[in-house]
């Protein structure tokens, strides 16, 4: 039996299928200890996008956000990201690190995009 990628129709469904069900982002700091996570579906600083071959997850967090703590007291520094399945504990699908920002006030704002490329066969 020949191998043969799957049709375009295999990757169109396979892009849906990680969009449906990865629905956890996490923001981990410069340790990769876990600062937060939350719903894609379900909270509005977070959202999928999809763009041919990738698919993009874009959360904008903020210095006041709750589950920042007070920033001006202890500051939080933000440098990996994470999808998951399930809302605790789980194994991550994908990890990414970014740029290092750390929140020092309340109107510090970071916009992150992670990618997820999900490639057409030639």
């Amino acid at each position: 039996m020949a191998k043969t990628p799957i049709t375009d129709a295999g990757h169109t469904d396979l892009r849906a299928y990680i969009m449906a069900t990865w629905l956890w982002f996490e923001v981990r700091d410069e340790e990769e200890t876990p600062i937060l996570r939350i719903e894609i579906d379900d909270d509005p600083r977070v959202t999928w996008s999809e763009d041919g071959e990738v698919l993009k997850v874009t959360c904008t967090l903020s210095g006041d956000d709750e589950e920042m703590g007070d920033v001006e007291e202890t500051p939080v520094t933000v440098q990996y990201t994470a999808i998951f399945k399930v809302e605790e504990a789980g194994d991550a699908l994908d990890v990414k690190e970014i740029t290092p920002f750390t929140f020092l006030n309340d109107a510090d704002e970071l916009v992150i995009e992670h990618y997820i490329e999900v490639p057409l066969q030639a």
